[in-house]
């Protein structure tokens, strides 16, 4: 699955909007605007937005490693942990520094602003500390370690959450392969037993909202947009990729592409059903957006869509998206050094206060996250692919692929295939960029696409002789 640029630059907006929406609240306002905190009040549902999207990409990074668990979790693990590290270690040297709220008198003392950051060290500071290593804070019941979840950074219970899927569905893909409608309703299941528990267990026993069946129907609406890519995508002339998808998966016809567009919004009517089931009607703001995006992406042309998708695919709203994971985390332990810091200088003076910390609660996390972005993430994410390419590609799985794709007859012809590949490329190469021989049709535009053999789909790297023994005896 190649870049969806409307889907980069909507994550760039969702971790601005995530930013302003920790920025708001302690800002010093007038009476004449004392409206604007609460529109940035939807913290949440961006975050919410950002797991429908995490459902959509990770569903296709699976795809696109043939279900390699390896590959996949050593680019989640470079993706994620390096930074996280980072803002997390300065985030623990902060937290015994409480903030100074009689500094900021227009904060009342049960405001929301008084619940975005934590102070003070938590009486099972060793075991939260722990558990936010793991990435398991998001784990725990009520009744164990109550506020494990926002303890320390209070930005990364999302992290949890998303680490509880990478695994999930790492594990699910094994089962059962790309079949994405199947994946969607594993998930959706979740969902619904997570409201049935609520409903029916005792409150020490309830889990907070970083547990992943809490979130589970934005994952679930994610990999049913994974449909909707490969079937947009599948009408794009030109693409070797792009043919090779229509012709395994028959999204060609119309009814193939009816049904998918069916399939996306019965998900989207699910996952508005139990964002209502859980008494969060404004809780449907994340899905309805989150397709108006889609529809942006898929049908830029459209006279109601020109307009966005160009605000979308603007360079800056694209250097955002770049840089959003890192605005994610950062901005929370920078705002709170900046609050304790102007709380000692201004001392209770609201107009000064704002003259400060409006620019400085923004443009210091954005300098921050373009360094971390460009000093670890990108190091990171580079240092991960040389490893995979270190470790040797990963042996070609059948069980990869869903039960119907994979059947062990047809092991020997598509042995056979890979080994003709690895001698020499295709002498005929269509406009499409593939070579027919026979029945078999090799999409073998460059050595790292799909290989087709009778309705086979896999993802290979170039064999070494010692494989290519390997795969003659297997044969």
């Amino acid at each position: 699955m190649g870049r969806l640029s409307c889907l980069d630059g909507s994550r760039g907006i969702l971790a601005l909007y995530v930013l302003l929406s920790h920025m708001a609240p302690f800002a010093w306002t007038p009476a004449a605007i004392q409206s604007l905190p609460r529109i940035f009040s939807h913290g949440g549902a961006a975050v919410d937005m950002f797991f429908i999207l995490s459902g959509l990409v990770i569903s296709g990074s699976l795809d696109s490693s043939a279900g390699q668990v390896r590959t996949f979790l050593m680019g989640r693990v470079t993706r994620t942990l390096p930074v996280f590290f980072v803002v997390f270690a300065a985030a623990v040297m902060l937290q015994p520094i409480a903030t100074d709220f009689t500094a900021m008198p227009w904060v009342g003392p049960a405001s929301h602003p008084r619940e975005i950051w934590s102070d003070g060290w938590p009486d099972a500071w060793w075991a939260e500390l722990l558990a936010h290593v793991t990435m398991t804070h998001g784990l725990f019941p009520n009744g164990v370690l109550p506020n494990a979840w926002v303890s320390y950074l209070g930005a990364a219970w999302s992290l949890s959450t998303e680490w509880q899927f990478y695994i999930a569905i790492a594990l699910l893909w094994r089962v059962l392969g790309r079949r994405r409608w199947a994946l969607a309703w594993v998930f959706f299941s979740l969902a619904i037993a997570a409201i049935a528990w609520r409903l029916s267990a005792p409150l020490d026993l309830h889990f907070s909202r970083a547990f992943l069946p809490n979130k589970a129907h934005y994952f679930a609406l994610g990999i049913a947009s994974g449909m909707l890519t490969v079937s947009a995508r599948s009408l794009e002339a030109g693409s070797p990729e792009s043919l090779n998808r229509a012709l395994t998966t028959k999204v060609s016809s119309a009814r193939g592409r009816h049904a998918r567009v069916i399939a996306y919004f019965a998900s989207l009517l699910g996952t508005c059903c139990i964002c209502c089931a859980e008494g969060r009607i404004d809780k449907m703001g994340a899905p309805l957006t989150w397709t108006f995006v889609l529809a942006v992406q898929f049908i830029p042309t459209a006279r109601l869509a020109r307009f966005p998708a160009s605000v979308l695919r603007s360079p800056p709203l694209l250097w955002l998206g770049a840089i959003s994971y890192d605005l994610y985390l950062v901005n929370e332990p920078i705002q709170k050094a900046l609050s304790i810091l102007l709380g000692r200088v201004v001392a209770g003076n609201g107009p000064l206060f704002d003259l400060i910390w409006i620019p400085g609660a923004i443009l210091l996390p954005l300098w921050a996250a373009w360094g971390l972005h460009h000093g670890i993430e990108r190091p990171a994410i580079a240092w991960g692919r040389a490893r995979v390419a270190k470790l040797g590609p990963p042996r070609i799985s059948l069980g990869a692929l869903s039960p119907k794709e994979s059947p062990v007859k047809r092991a020997p012809a598509f042995a056979q295939c890979l080994r003709f590949i690895t001698r020499r490329r295709p002498v005929s190469r269509p406009s499409g960029g593939g070579g027919f021989i026979g029945k078999k049709l090799l999409a073998c535009h460059d050595l790292a696409n799909p290989i087709l053999v009778d309705g086979i789909v896999a993802r290979y790297a170039p064999f070494s002789p010692g494989s290519e023994r390997a795969c003659n005896e297997r044969e």
